[in-house]
């Protein structure tokens, strides 16, 4: 930073608490969206694999720019998220519970009634493994709770077997889940 910008590039997550200024806003530029702030609590995941981006604002206010080709700015209130498909150009504005989406920072992740697709999605990310389901409807399975970045993945492929009835065995960088009888 200088003292008459403050800017960043982000390809990735990344959780931003940035002090106010209302002659020095801050910009997060990601490939989808540009974020300008003057002060604000708020997580952005804007990896360049993925054709979705998503911010979530935990506090303060927030102006989004999507890349769509519109010129049009969004304005985001606390407790807001936005998910922007760059392939189809439409996005979607949620009421959600910030903390869920920020807990990574603290090494946690929060799951309310989240399926066992959106569990594992995460947890291949967190752990780079891959995961197979037997039957592949496996995946609309429910699930509340919290994983933490610190424990191994054995512990939460635990805490799936125990509140599920779902078995699990590893092999070569492969999770397989099946439905336990």
């Amino acid at each position: 930073f200088n003292r008459h910008q403050r800017k960043v590039s982000l390809e990735g997550e990344a959780y931003f608490e940035v002090a106010s200024s209302q002659d020095n806003p801050f910009t997060v530029n990601t490939p989808h969206a540009r974020i300008k702030v003057t002060g604000t609590a708020f997580n952005v995941n804007a990896y360049p694999s993925s054709p979705l981006f998503e911010t979530v604002l935990a506090e303060g206010k927030i102006e989004l720019q999507l890349k769509s080709g519109s010129t049009e700015s969004l304005d985001m209130e606390p407790n807001q998220r936005i998910i922007f498909n760059s392939i189809n150009k439409e996005f979607d504005i949620d009421q959600v519970e910030a903390e869920i989406f920020t807990a990574w920072r603290n090494g946690e992740i929060i799951f309310r009634d989240a399926t066992l697709n959106d569990l594992i999605k995460e947890l291949e990310r967190i752990y780079d493994i891959e995961f197979h389901m037997q039957p592949a409807n496996l995946g609309q399975l429910r699930f509340r709770g919290m994983f933490s970045y610190n424990n191994n993945l054995i512990e939460a492929l635990e805490k799936i077997k125990r509140t599920s009835k779902v078995n699990y065995y590893i092999e070569n960088k492969e999770v397989w889940l099946k439905k336990s009888n």
